[in-house]
């Protein structure tokens, strides 16, 4: 059992997510979801620094943290278990989060993938917008590969 350390954690964004966000955010007027950065800051900042810089992408993030921590990530699904990429120690995880507006059932779903000490952040959106797990799938899995390089 590996136990990671908070600072070693390498945080790394898919390009696409950074367009799922904005869609979110034109959905929730709430505070949590703006940056502390002006859009400059914002755009020459580091991926880390962003998800930072946004109260719930920070929070979405101190809770993969600090499950990593403590080993309890729920299980990967089986729908996933022939892809590539998870031969090379990848893993797929989905996490539902509250908004001001919902519980976790009716508000976000985060996409996210782990190796290691090194999360990957892939998507974004509200559950109106990816009920559909099949078509969810289409979505985040070829920015998985894309990253990847598979």
């Amino acid at each position: 059992m590996n136990i990671l350390i908070m600072s070693s954690l390498k945080i790394s964004v898919v390009s696409q997510f950074w367009k799922d966000w904005k869609s979110v955010k034109k959905k929730h007027k709430s505070k949590e979801f703006s940056s502390i950065y002006s859009p400059e800051e914002f755009l020459s900042s580091s991926e880390e620094l962003k998800i930072e810089s946004i109260s719930i992408l920070n929070a979405i993030k101190n809770s993969i943290i600090n499950s990593i921590e403590e080993n309890c990530l729920d299980g990967q699904s089986t729908l996933y278990h022939k892809q590539p990429f998870l031969s090379s120690g990848w893993q797929i995880r989905k996490k539902r989060w509250g908004t001001d507006t919902s519980g976790k059932s009716g508000g976000l779903r985060f996409i996210f993938c782990i190796n290691g000490d090194h999360v990957l952040f892939v998507f974004i959106a509200t559950k109106a917008n990816c009920a559909d797990e099949r078509k969810l799938e289409k979505v985040f899995m070829p920015r998985i590969q894309n990253y990847l390089g598979i």
